[in-house]
């Protein structure tokens, strides 16, 4: 079972493998662990139940010095 892969290099004319091995698709990649040492992350993605900022419903302050 034969796959084509887009190596980006053009017609290859002397070594298919070499083309291919250095081409993107085996490049090193860089994993974040999800759990353990390194896996914090300063930015929470989803967090249910917390308001950001700028994100309140209501603005009483603002109410109260429009009425005062």
């Amino acid at each position: 079972m034969t796959k084509a892969h887009d190596h980006g290099r053009g017609d290859i004319r002397d070594n298919a493998i070499k083309a291919l091995v250095t081409s993107e698709l085996f490049r090193q990649r860089v994993e974040k662990p999800k759990k353990g040492k390194g896996s914090y992350n300063r930015k929470a993605r989803n967090q249910k139940g917390h308001q950001h900022k700028g994100d309140a419903p209501f603005d009483f302050l603002g109410l109260c010095l429009l009425r005062c």
